[in-house]
C-alpha cells in the first residue's frame, strides 16, 4: 500500500460538499464515506452535506472539493466553484472512493506519493 504525504496549499482544514443530487440524503452517505478517506490519509477536513438546490450549504467560503453521488456533476460545478470535483460511482467500494479521491488530490499537486 502507497503512502502519501498532505501538501496542505490552504493551512486550514480542506473544505469539501457533499451533494445530494436528488435529496434523498446520499450527501450524508457520502459524507461518512470520504471522512473515512481524509482520517485514513491524515488531512482535517471539514465536510458539509448539502442538496442539489443549495449546494453550497452554508460553507464559510468557496469548497476545495465537490463530491457527489448522482450524475448532476457537471450542473453543479456550474454552481459550486470547487477546484476538484467528482462523482462517487458506488458508495458500497470504499477502495474505489478512496483511489478516486486520491487520483484527485494528486492531480492538483495537493497529495504526492512518499
Amino acid at each position: 500500500m502507497s503512502e502519501y504525504i498532505w501538501k496542505d496549499p490552504f493551512k486550514r482544514p480542506l473544505r469539501v460538499v457533499t451533494c445530494c443530487p436528488v435529496g434523498i440524503c446520499t450527501c450524508i452517505l457520502t459524507k461518512i464515506a470520504v471522512e473515512k478517506v481524509f482520517d485514513q490519509l491524515g488531512i482535517t477536513s471539514e465536510i458539509t452535506p448539502t442538496t442539489e438546490g443549495n449546494p453550497m450549504g452554508g460553507v464559510n467560503g468557496t469548497p476545495d472539493i465537490l463530491i457527489t453521488e448522482g450524475m448532476q456533476l457537471e450542473a453543479l460545478k456550474e454552481k459550486v466553484p470547487a477546484p476538484i470535483a467528482l462523482r462517487i460511482h458506488d458508495l458500497g467500494k470504499p477502495d474505489e472512493i478512496k483511489a478516486e479521491i486520491i487520483k484527485h488530490l494528486l492531480g492538483v499537486g495537493w497529495l504526492e506519493e512518499a
